[in-house]
């Protein structure tokens, strides 16, 4: 944990820009999308992936309990991630006619954080995501040689 505040707050220094629209970022198994944008962590499930899908309906039917966890990850390494963040707001959505669902998580109290994840996975880090409601969790692999371009992102039915 404490290396990732490090890299936030180098990252943090050498740049101030603001955050843009960012790249949308492709499971390498390809059942889901993470797309980083506006200061949140939107993650989208493309398939049936039951961990994602006991999360959603759990959250869904009220159970509110939702914890992030982000960090570095290496070629073939699993599971969650070190660095966790609980007690975050949290939206639902339906998209593609059902076939798509996302859960959509504010980081707005992270943002120099959340920046440096996005530069880490330009720089060509393997990155890994993770959701989990304190009893199931599901991860993603993110690399910046899985990027969805924006043709397909029409085609999946993602919103703009």
């Amino acid at each position: 944990m404490k290396t990732l505040k490090i890299v936030f707050l180098i990252s943090f220094f050498l740049s101030y820009s603001t955050f843009a629209k960012s790249d949308v970022w492709v499971d390498e198994d390809g059942g889901a999308v993470v797309r980083v944008y506006e200061e949140k962590i939107s993650i989208y499930s493309l398939n049936s992936f039951y961990y994602f899908d006991e999360i959603f309906t759990n959250f869904r039917e009220g159970n509110k309990e939702l914890r992030i966890c982000i960090g570095l990850g290496s070629n073939g390494e699993t599971g969650m991630p070190s660095d966790c963040y609980s007690d975050l707001n949290a939206e639902l959505s339906v998209y593609n006619k059902g076939k798509n669902r996302a859960i959509h998580i504010d980081m707005s109290s992270y943002p120099f954080l959340l920046k440096a994840f996005e530069d880490y996975l330009i720089m060509g880090e393997v990155m890994r995501v993770s959701i989990d409601n304190f009893d199931l969790f599901a991860a993603y692999t993110l690399h910046k040689n899985n990027i969805l371009t924006p043709d397909a992102y029409e085609i999946i039915g993602l919103p703009n």
